[in-house]
């Protein structure tokens, strides 16, 4: 077995972080700004259960469910309720692997409310597939893995045209007070299914994420493509990824969180407040975000990677996980190592996927930082997932090859199957 046979298999046994609980009901009104966190709110309806909620507001209907004609009284202890969220729940069925479910027959909802259809599945044994319909259409994508006796949401979509992900990018202006571009994909579902909302993953260095066009070196991460092959395997949710141009000749400056004797820089900290201010509100007003820090990821490669440990670190206020690829952890002769100690995200391991190449990529360096953050408390495959990619270097093309993994680590839900 290679290294990256195994990471994959300890990332498969690996339950997904906190960020990564897939679509959930949108909130009520429209444009509420990413900044408008409240991270007490359980992110899922197993969450939800230890806080002593109804299985209602669990759904994520809110007060539509109070217009289902059948209450759920008593039934919630034996079945197994699914609530499917759809704009036109009139026309969902449920099929599934398990009685009274089967996979040629329709089984129909319990209820319905004008945004979602209930259904009590009476399951004598579990975990168990399921996979809803809409006018005798099957859901596109994954089936959708049920836990007995766990109420759960789904959010399915069934028109390929206009479920298809699309790229939606904008402008802003930058921390210099000029264009900044952001390119914004917008996952597969969102134009069809608009009760839902998504995780967010931002990464540095927007240029060379999707598009080789735009690349710096004329290769590009096709973040895209690492989506949609993982997607496929059933081990990718749906999510927004808000991939941010570097600042050209300012990018050193930019993305270095202290000044270096020999290379200036450190207006780290600096550009991420403009994250936090200007990017991250902009993004919720336009977009179907979940709200609050366990909802979003940072990433990036080189000093990207250095800034993602940093904002983790630094702002556990405002990230819950990052992906940080051939990390530029030699700036400032390794502060990033005696820094780590002290910074006030280290105290919450929040997860990570930290990997190097093994040809002139900073290989003793990276081992350092992952030393240091298991000193610290971080484990391996729980908070930290970790690659020594043999050989492979410094470079796009690399980290295009690496990037399906790391995806699946941090957004792999766990709870779907690939369809038959």
């Amino acid at each position: 077995m290679t290294p990256i046979d195994k990471i994959a298999a300890c990332v498969a046994a690996v339950w997904c972080c906190t960020a990564c609980t897939g679509p959930t009901a949108a909130p009520q009104g429209t444009g509420s700004s990413v900044a408008d966190v409240n991270a007490d709110t359980p992110a899922t309806i197993a969450d939800l259960q230890d806080t002593g909620d109804s299985v209602q507001e669990a759904a994520g209907v809110g007060a539509d469910v109070a217009e289902a004609p059948e209450a759920l009284g008593d039934t919630a202890a034996a079945k197994t309720t699914i609530w499917v969220h759809h704009p036109k729940p009139v026309a969902l069925a449920l099929r599934g692997a398990i009685a009274p479910l089967s996979w040629s027959a329709d089984f129909a909802p319990q209820a319905l409310t004008a945004t979602a259809a209930r259904f009590d599945v009476p399951a004598a044994s579990g975990p168990f597939q399921v996979k809803p319909l809409a006018n005798g259409a099957w859901s596109l994508g994954a089936n959708f893995v049920v836990q007995l006796n766990q109420p759960r949401a789904i959010y399915p979509y069934f028109d390929a045209k206009v479920s298809a992900p699309r790229r939606n990018d904008f402008s802003l202006p930058g921390p210099d007070g000029q264009p900044r571009t952001v390119r914004v994909r917008l996952p597969a579902g969102y134009d069809e299914n608009t009760l839902a909302t998504y995780p967010l993953l931002v990464m540095f260095d927007g240029q060379n994420v999707f598009d080789a066009q735009t690349a710096t070196f004329g290769v590009a991460w096709e973040v895209d493509d690492a989506i949609d092959a993982s997607m496929a395997q059933a081990k990718f949710q749906e999510v927004v990824v808000a991939a941010i141009d570097h600042g050209g000749g300012k990018r050193i400056y930019e993305y270095t969180p202290w000044a270096d004797a020999k290379n200036a820089g450190g207006g780290g900290e600096a550009h991420l407040t403009w994250i936090h201010a200007q990017v991250l509100p902009a993004l919720g007003k336009k977009y179907r975000l979940q709200a609050g820090a366990q909802t979003r990821c940072i990433g990036g490669s080189s000093l990207g990677a250095l800034m993602t440990l940093y904002a983790l670190g630094a702002h556990p206020d405002q990230w819950s996980c990052g992906l940080a690829m051939s990390g530029a952890w030699w700036w400032a002769d390794l502060k990033v190592l005696s820094w780590l100690a002290t910074a006030p995200g280290s105290a919450s391991h929040p997860r990570l996927w930290l990997d190097v190449g093994t040809v002139k990529d900073g290989l003793e360096d990276t081992q350092a930082v992952r030393d240091k953050l298991l000193s610290l408390g971080w484990q391996q495959p729980a908070s930290l997932g970790y690659l020594e990619a043999k050989g492979a270097d410094h470079s796009e093309k690399a980290w295009a090859e690496r990037a399906p993994m790391a995806l699946q680590f941090l957004f792999d839900p766990h709870d779907r199957a690939k369809p038959f």
